[in-house]
C-alpha cells in the first residue's frame, strides 16, 4: 500500500497502468480501495473545507476547472462527464457550500494525528480495514477509530456510517468474509455537525447522504 502511494503521487503516468491492473482485484479480493486518479473526493472534500469560497464558487459554475489545483482537474472533469459521479459531485458542493453556516458546519480540525485502534493491536487482522480507516483518517474532524466487534449473524447488505452520540460516530466496514462495527471519535461534541458529517462522510464515500 505504500508502494502504490507513492506511485500515485510522483507518476501518474505509471499509477495510471498499476490502477488498471490491479484496482478490481484488490478491491474483489482484498476490499483494498484505489482512487483512480491523484486525488479522489476524499481529498476535494478537504480542499473544499479550507478553501470554502472553492467550494461556493464552483457550485455556481461547476465547469469553471481553471479555479482548482491542477491535479484535481483530471478527477473533476471525469466526473462531470458521468451522470452518477456528477450527481455526487454537485452533492459534495452544496453540502459543503451550504448558505447557512451552521447547517454546514462540521467539527472542528484535531490538534493531532487521528488514533487508529484494532482488534488485538493488529491492523492487518482484517483484511481491508486499515485501508478503509486511514483513508477516514484523512479528514481532519476525526480524531479516532476503534474497530468494536462483528456482526454475528450475517454481513451487512451495505456499508454505511449512523450517527450515535454528539461526539461519536458508527461505522460498518465489509471484506469477502464478514461485516465489521467501529467507532468513529470526532473532535467535538455537537449533535448537529455529528450529524453534518455522517452525511457527508456517507456521500463521500459511498455516494449517498444517508441518514443521521
Amino acid at each position: 500500500m505504500e508502494y502504490y502511494e507513492n506511485l500515485r503521487r510522483s507518476s501518474p503516468e505509471s499509477y495510471a497502468l498499476f490502477y488498471d491492473d490491479h484496482a478490481d482485484v484488490l478491491f474483489n479480493e482484498y476490499s483494498i480501495w484505489l482512487p483512480r486518479f491523484a486525488v479522489d473526493f476524499d481529498d476535494l472534500v478537504n480542499l473544499l473545507l479550507n478553501q470554502p469560497e472553492l467550494a461556493a464558487s464552483l457550485s455556481q459554475d461547476t465547469s469553471s476547472l481553471d479555479q482548482l489545483p491542477q491535479e484535481y482537474r483530471p478527477f473533476v472533469s471525469q466526473a462531470l462527464g458521468q451522470a452518477e459521479a456528477r450527481r455526487r459531485l454537485l452533492q459534495l458542493l452544496q453540502t459543503t457550500a451550504a448558505a447557512d453556516p451552521q447547517a454546514g458546519s462540521l467539527p472542528q480540525p484535531r490538534q493531532q494525528e487521528a488514533v487508529y485502534i484494532y482488534e488485538d493491536g493488529n491492523p492487518y487482522k482484517e483484511i481491508g480495514l486499515k485501508t478503509h480507516f486511514e483513508r477516514l483518517g484523512r479528514f481532519n474532524f476525526i480524531t479516532r477509530l476503534q474497530s468494536y466487534r462483528y456482526l454475528s449473524r450475517h454481513k451487512a447488505s451495505q456499508d454505511r456510517i449512523q450517527y450515535l452520540s454528539p461526539d461519536c460516530l458508527a461505522g460498518i466496514f465489509s471484506n469477502k468474509e464478514k461485516s465489521i462495527y467501529y467507532y468513529i471519535f470526532l473532535s467535538e461534541d455537537n449533535q448537529l455537525k455529528a450529524e453534518n458529517a455522517v452525511r457527508l462522510l456517507n456521500l463521500t464515500l459511498y455516494g449517498n447522504s444517508g441518514g443521521a
